[in-house]
């Protein structure tokens, strides 16, 4: 589902916790830290948290996928429609994205990484990634390690 506007869809919900498109992957892909990005997703699938991410989740998704040579057209077609299933809470381009913008600049990230970040901080919200080298590029208190956080 794509959300816009204000947050009030998400009062009275779960924790909020922002996931990038390096974790989501792992949900396709067997390797390092699988076993905690399924942890997530059976958690959110409960209903223990509300899992959220900007609609760019879908293209670096796709994009990842499209260059694993175990996929082939349909896998990563198919891999989308299961996403789309899951019904992550799911950001389109709003004014938090200004925040995205001065964050990329700040830390010298790109725009995609500092977007999930961007939204982390309209939302309140703690970032999860497995991209190692981005949590100690920023080195923010929001943004967590797939690999050492407590939300598994």
């Amino acid at each position: 589902m794509v959300w816009g506007g204000g947050n009030k869809a998400l009062e009275n919900t779960p924790q909020i916790i922002i996931v990038d498109a390096s974790v989501v992957i792992k949900w396709f892909n067997i390797e390092k830290n699988t076993d905690k990005a399924v942890l997530l997703k059976e958690k959110f699938l409960k209903q223990k948290i509300l899992l959220c991410a900007p609609s760019l989740l879908f293209y670096e998704v796709a994009n990842a996928l499209r260059y694993n040579p175990e996929f082939g057209e349909l896998d990563v077609k198919k891999a989308i429609e299961n996403l789309e299933d899951i019904q992550l809470k799911i950001f389109n381009y709003e004014k938090w994205f200004s925040q995205a913008i001065k964050i990329a600049f700040q830390y010298g990230i790109t725009i995609y990484d500092s977007s999930y970040i961007g939204l982390g901080f309209s939302l309140n919200a703690p970032i999860i990634t497995a991209d190692e080298k981005l949590v100690k590029k920023v080195a923010i208190s929001s943004l967590n390690s797939l690999s050492d956080n407590d939300f598994c």
